[in-house]
């Protein structure tokens, strides 16, 4: 979970830079944010293809084709479609509000758009962290039965969750004027 959260920040981080660099500064505007994005999601997942396997997870990755098992391929695509449509639809979203926002706005408008949308992204990456670590951990302890040890993670988790989105309120409000 750990080289996945890395992974959402490193791409959080880098749009965060480049993107008023690429729009503003190099007057790229909305090609600056599409390739603001590229550059980060690649970043990114040269981290995550060279940290993958070294993490302390137990399954390790393979891109040996030999050894799919069609079976198996099958069962994983029939509980993989709805995550992968989960996946894609806030993607289709982005697209149709980028269409609609620069067909009737302009371009100073889509920028605008795209700018607050890496701030958000400050604030929903850490949290998805957050909640993808609790689903892991309540699960583990789900199958030892250690219940007393679910209760405290969901108690402390919660209380970790409510002062991120606390702190990220007060300095949005802090900074909502500029």
């Amino acid at each position: 979970a750990m080289v996945t959260t890395k992974g959402f920040m490193i791409v959080t981080v880098l749009n965060t830079i480049l993107d008023p660099i690429l729009i503003f500064g190099c007057k790229m505007g909305v090609a600056g944010a599409g390739l603001a994005t590229t550059i980060a999601l690649f970043c990114s997942l040269l981290y995550i293809m060279k940290n993958i396997n070294t993490s302390k997870s137990r399954v390790k990755v393979s891109f040996d084709l030999k050894i799919v098992d069609k079976k198996y391929t099958k069962d994983v695509v029939k509980m993989g479609l709805p995550i992968l449509l989960m996946s894609v639809m806030p993607v289709i979203m982005v697209m149709t509000y980028n269409k609609i926002i620069s067909d009737q706005f302009g371009e100073n408008a889509m920028n605008a758009w795209a700018l607050n949308g890496r701030v958000e992204e400050l604030i929903i990456v850490p949290a998805i962290g957050l909640v993808s670590a609790t689903v892991v951990f309540v699960s583990q302890n789900y199958g030892n039965k250690n219940i007393k040890r679910i209760r405290e993670a969901i108690k402390i988790n919660s209380i970790l969750a409510f002062a991120l989105c606390r702190c990220c309120q007060i300095s949005l409000f802090r900074i909502h004027s500029y």
